[in-house]
């Protein structure tokens, strides 16, 4: 119908696949103590994770969705955003990844407008590799850092803003930007590679930090 309301529930194990929902989801606040799973949904609106807490292991591969947003949500397992299809933004702002086993992982995922990654938290990674974005934003968080950011083979239609972001690695190689890259407060320093990147405009401040060590910076 217009809306599955799941707002503060509880859930142990969940499965959603291939559940259809012709306007909005709402999981806001919801407590996810087992495994979820949200392969294959539709939303063709608001899809509001905001809030959440994931205590195990969260896939959602190849939904289609609306508006899709996760902000101040909690993972604490494995990751599998895989073929996310958004007609419109797709939003993390002050989510948080604790997983330590491997990077928060988004690929092969499409989105028309705004991607945002901003107050981000993710020690282990954040693997944005083979996606086409409207355009990207990612920012962390004050005394925090990510052990690599990996933006290889993806397209953005517009711009790029990196910013206080401290990654001890970042991968930009085969990057293409329809417009403009953004860096400020950015601190890079172990490896860098942008090797067969692409963009109109290439911006920084004079607080940035290279890699320093022969053969680290491509």
């Amino acid at each position: 119908g217009n809306l599955a309301d799941f707002q503060g529930a509880t859930f142990q194990d969940a499965d959603f696949e291939s559940s259809i929902m012709q306007r909005d989801a709402r999981f806001s606040r919801a407590i996810f103590q087992g495994k979820a799973g949200f392969d294959y949904i539709a939303v063709n609106r608001f899809f509001d994770f905001d809030q959440v807490r994931l205590a195990q292991d969260f896939s959602i591969q190849y939904p289609t969705l609306g508006w899709p947003y996760f902000a101040e949500t909690e993972f604490n397992g494995r990751v599998n955003f895989e073929g996310v299809q958004a007609t419109n933004e797709f939003d993390f702002t002050n989510a948080s990844y604790n997983f330590l086993g491997e990077p928060f992982n988004v690929e092969l995922v499409a989105v028309v407008g705004a991607v945002k990654f901003d107050g981000f938290r993710a020690p282990a990674g954040l693997k944005l590799e083979h996606n086409h974005f409207g355009n990207l934003s990612i920012s962390g968080n004050e005394g925090e850092s990510f052990a690599f950011i990996s933006l290889s083979s993806t397209k953005i239609d517009s711009d790029l803003a990196l910013e206080n972001v401290r990654t001890d690695q970042f991968f930009a190689d085969g990057l293409h930007l329809g417009d403009t890259t953004t860096l400020r407060n950015v601190n890079i320093p172990s490896s860098l590679d942008m090797s067969n990147a692409s963009n109109r405009f290439f911006k920084m401040d004079d607080q940035y930090t290279w890699p320093q060590t022969p053969g680290s910076f491509n």
